[in-house]
């Protein structure tokens, strides 16, 4: 084989190389065949790779409603392009696009950060590091630039020496003093942070992308935001300063309306018609949980809605059955595919609908405002602006429908799959939080997929999204009214999220967006419930390292339990003792969490000791487990074993590989044992 030294060295190249090697087939039986076949690989940043800045579109803005900045900066159109048009009180963050050539290849969704190029200050970010959820004061333009040593200002930051502040560092520089700074770094997530604007006038930025692993090409661009000032003394009404002076016109004509309509939502005699309840029946009896989801036929014939609902079904006990409400709002504006999608709820699922744990429904084109026409904005194109602006009042709808016969509501979208024991994990999770009064929690990581809410609150939000259901994306809105609603609790706004959710769509409601893959998967998604049920056979779990927080039985014991370990190194382990010898069908061992992004055992393997074997490593007499066997090694912080047939151990091992010197967040140690062949107790 040749090898690259770059790649031996662990440097990112620039420049496209290209690497020779064998590739050997082995067949079952550990016969070997070689194969005279090479390969060439490229590892590099391909030719032609770049990135830019979605819209550009000029559009009206009336001049009299324009300020006049006193700062001048040059220009150059044939160079930028024309620049983004937006309001001075409109949140700003630019949707960046990754292209090879002309050919689109997804949007970004890594980390990047801005720089201005004329040295205005006209803005701030909307966070500041500890509503970002930093664990250490993170890196920032002013702070990388005092570090550098020569170059160019623009090179003192980069993918070579970004830092995360989820971690700690070894930068003696960064510190964890004050979480109180501007949290400059951007990405794609409505929940991160944006640009909130204080002067008016041209703004020229380099934009740098800075996530190691997005690429190995140096991404940068450089492109122009044209701010438009809005003179209204309404406009300094603090609750909608951040959403601009067309929304709040609009709440003003909402209000002025109440003596004449109280709410948005239908009134109960509506909901419950058959006009909107379609199949089974308007929930009369109050209970723990309601989930709505809103579904709209994709145009290219996929259906993830009965998988999603199968897998609620499967994931819930009998229990939890009777604690749950699932209302399905099929969202469709033409007949048609609602009536395909309700025959096969309806054929499907025919028995949970006469129970009542399931209903169907539909609304009527009245309830819909005006979804043509809708204003520019974020350089969307006009089916990206309605498609958009109509999800935003399929959730009005369904929360609408939803707001009175639960405790809680779940708003989730129609393509996920569910964690087995959801709802006992859910209430674990609400148990849990340090402030009651609570406004909305994620239940997943990704956009809008799953947001849990008090159904006290869900007219409230139905009524602000179906209002400015033309302003921005639903993700967006929903973290406005979170933070609208949190401003006497803003160290709350930030929440741990839990991972009882996972998006498993590829293809989406709108034609142009682009198909997304495994990149918006839950990174810590509870896909197993055998440590949270008490299901582990009894053992003993210790370790050699010490602990921040909890303990490594903590990890292996029921519920949601978790072993934080200090100062990892090499040879490091936690042992699982068994307290019978153990017939095992898998075992599955899962590092980091939400509340420890970075703490992932990257470098380790998994042991397991048999109660008759010939090989393997003697471990310390006083552990009496005898021979270790390596049978699984750790990537990406997980590690999962199934053996070809059941066998008995005595005790597990997970032992580190590498010295760390830092912290491993230890989340779940899982084992399934054979009940079959489960010896009696002695």
């Amino acid at each position: 084989m040749v090898e690259h030294p770059n790649l031996l060295s662990g440097d990112l190249s620039e420049e496209s190389i290209t690497v020779l090697f064998g590739v050997e087939a082995f067949s079952e039986d550990h016969s070997c065949v070689t194969l005279k076949t090479e390969t060439n690989v490229t590892v590099g940043c391909p030719f032609n790779r770049h990135i830019v800045s979605r819209g550009g579109q000029q559009r009206e803005i009336s001049p009299e409603n324009d300020e006049v900045s006193d700062k001048t900066v040059a220009y150059d159109l044939l160079k930028l392009g024309c620049p983004l048009s937006v309001q001075s009180n409109e949140p700003f963050k630019p949707i960046i696009d990754l292209y090879d050539g002309e050919t689109f290849v997804k949007e970004v969704d890594a980390n990047y950060v801005l720089r201005e190029q004329h040295g205005r200050t006209g803005y701030k970010y909307s966070k500041t590091m500890k509503e970002a959820g930093c664990m250490r004061e993170a890196q920032s333009w002013e702070k990388m630039i005092n570090a550098m040593k020569g170059g160019s200002i623009e090179s003192a930051w980069s993918r070579e020496n970004y830092q995360s502040c989820f971690q700690e560092s070894s930068d003696s520089s960064i510190s964890a003093a004050n979480l109180d700074k501007q949290y400059e770094i951007l990405n794609s997530s409505g929940a991160a942070s944006h640009i909130v604007w204080n002067d008016v006038g041209t703004f020229v930025f380099l934009l740098k992308v800075l996530d190691p692993e997005f690429s190995f090409c140096n991404l940068t661009l450089e492109f122009g935001v044209q701010v438009h000032g809005v003179r209204s003394a309404m406009q300094e009404i603090p609750t909608f300063v951040v959403l601009g002076y067309t929304t709040l016109r609009k709440v003003l004509l909402f209000l002025e309306s109440l003596t004449k309509r109280p709410s948005i939502c239908p009134d109960r005699d509506a909901l419950k018609s058959s006009k909107i309840t379609k199949l089974g029946s308007y929930p009369l009896q109050s209970r723990f949980l309601a989930i709505g989801i809103a579904s709209v036929a994709r145009p290219t014939g996929e259906m993830y809605l009965l998988q999603t609902t199968q897998r609620l079904l499967d994931n819930t006990s009998q229990r939890d059955k009777d604690n749950i409400y699932t209302v399905i709002f099929l969202a469709d504006l033409d007949e048609a595919p609602r009536s395909t999608v309700r025959e096969e709820l309806s054929r499907k699922f025919g028995e949970y609908i006469e129970q009542g744990l399931l209903t169907v429904i539909e609304t009527f084109p009245e309830f819909y405002p005006e979804l043509n026409n809708i204003k520019e904005k974020y350089g969307d194109s006009d089916n990206r602006r309605t498609w958009r602006s109509k999800e935003n009042v399929d959730n009005a709808f369904v929360m609408c429908y939803c707001k009175d016969f639960s405790q809680y509501y779940i708003h989730l979208e129609d393509d996920v799959r569910s964690s087995p024991s959801f709802l006992p994990k859910l209430e674990h999770f609400i148990h849990d939080q340090p402030n009651p009064h609570w406004v909305m929690l994620d239940v997943a990581k990704q956009g809008s997929v799953a947001k849990l809410y008090q159904s006290r609150d869900l007219e409230n939000a139905a009524i602000f999204y179906y209002l400015l259901y033309d302003e921005m994306p639903i993700d967006w809105l929903m973290n406005h009214w979170t933070k609208i609603k949190s401003v006497e609790d803003a160290e709350f706004y930030n929440k741990p999220l839990a991972s009882l959710f996972e998006h498993i769509g590829v293809t989406s409601t709108l034609i142009e967006k682009a198909p997304q893959g495994a990149s918006v998967a839950e990174l810590f998604f509870d896909e197993y419930d055998q440590k949270f049920k008490g299901c582990n056979p009894p053992a003993i779990v210790t370790s050699s390292m010490s602990s921040i927080q909890g303990q490594p039985q903590d990890a292996y014991d029921k519920g949601d339990g978790y072993f934080y370990a200090e100062s990892s190194k090499n040879d490091d382990y936690i042992l699982i003792k068994f307290k019978l010898p153990t017939t095992v069908l898998k075992v599955f061992v899962d590092t980091g969490s939400h509340r420890a992004i970075d703490y992932l055992l990257y470098s380790g393997i998994l042991q397991a000791s048999f109660e008759s074997t010939e090989y393997g490593e003697l471990t310390n007499e006083e552990d009496s487990c005898g021979y270790f066997t390596t049978i699984g090694a750790f990537r990406k912080g997980k590690v999962e074993f199934s053996p070809n047939e059941p066998k008995e151990v005595t005790c597990l091992r997970i032992v580190l590989t590498e010295d760390y010197g830092g912290r491993i967040f230890f989340r779940e140690i899982d084992v399934w044992e054979s009940l079959t062949s489960k010896k009696d107790d002695v």
